[in-house]
């Protein structure tokens, strides 16, 4: 079994990468998100179906203040979305480095929004040159979606993975020093970025 965390988690199952590349050698960590090779094609990576009532299937916690001791950096309290509906940290014995919290908001205007925020899955200074590199997957026969960068606030880079038939997509982006991911089941590219611009 292979674990993948940050982006390549999410762009394996959002947009269905077939096989990875090199750059995903730098992403391997033990934390939410598994996915096994096939025995039928070793290169393939499956993505399981996401529990949206727990997307990281991980333990449920009563506050962020309760999420705080579990966690490697300091959680980032969202703005703009409302009353959060339920917040989750990686299962108990999870190293800090690699732990993840995931924020579940029902909102009005998107329906279920997941913020999810851990360390980056490659250093600080590496990350926009890895954004790139899964640019560059763009196009290829084995990867069904898309890769785009954008700019949000006032020129932040950030990640968008869409899915093959264009109606999903996440957005990727650093705040300080945490990996900020928001996706949901109905939000697409549009969406992502609107929420990130307010949150």
């Amino acid at each position: 079994m292979i674990r993948f965390t940050g982006r390549m988690t999410l762009a394996a199952a959002v947009i269905s990468l077939v096989a990875l590349g090199a750059c995903a050698n730098s992403a391997v960590h033990a934390n939410s998100g598994e996915f096994a090779s096939s025995s039928e094609s070793p290169g393939e990576v499956l993505a399981p179906p996401i529990n949206w009532s727990n997307p990281i299937d991980g333990d449920e916690v009563a506050s962020l203040e309760a999420a705080q001791p579990s966690l490697g950096f300091t959680v980032y309290d969202p703005k703009g979305l409302g009353t959060r509906r339920s917040v989750f940290v990686s299962p108990s014995g999870t190293e800090k480095e690699l732990a993840v919290v995931a924020l579940l908001y029902e909102t009005p205007g998107y329906g279920l929004v997941v913020v999810k925020q851990h360390l980056p899955d490659v250093p600080i200074a590496d990350y926009d040159k890895a954004n790139q590199e899964l640019m560059e997957m763009n196009g290829l026969p084995t990867v069904h979606g898309s890769f785009d960068l954008v700019a949000i606030r006032e020129g932040q880079e950030a990640l968008v993975t869409t899915s093959e038939d264009g109606t999903t997509s996440s957005i990727f982006w650093l705040e300080k020093n945490i990996e900020i991911v928001v996706r949901g089941p109905d939000l697409d590219k549009t969406d992502v970025l609107k929420i990130a611009e307010g949150l």
